[in-house]
């Protein structure tokens, strides 16, 4: 993938964010009010999906990366 600018780069950072935030509060709102999950066992799912979205959309989408990774990168992430 070509270099993007650092504006362009910054403005997917920002929607990738914004997404991965409504996923953590989105899937903590279907377990805690829909499937009935104690509310510190649904807020962690919520968290671990939403960084799982944010990781995979910023190194594919916003940053460009393919190098492949593996799970020491993954797990340095969380």
């Amino acid at each position: 993938m070509t270099s993007l600018s650092f504006s362009s780069q910054a403005y997917r950072f920002v929607v990738v964010g914004a997404f991965s935030t409504a996923v953590n509060y989105g899937s903590f709102l279907v377990f805690f009010q829909w499937m009935d999950v104690h509310y510190l066992v649904a807020s962690v799912i919520g968290y671990v999906s939403g960084m799982a979205v944010g990781y995979v959309l910023n190194r594919m989408w916003t940053f460009g990366s393919i190098v492949p990774h593996g799970t020491l990168r993954l797990s340095l992430y969380f």
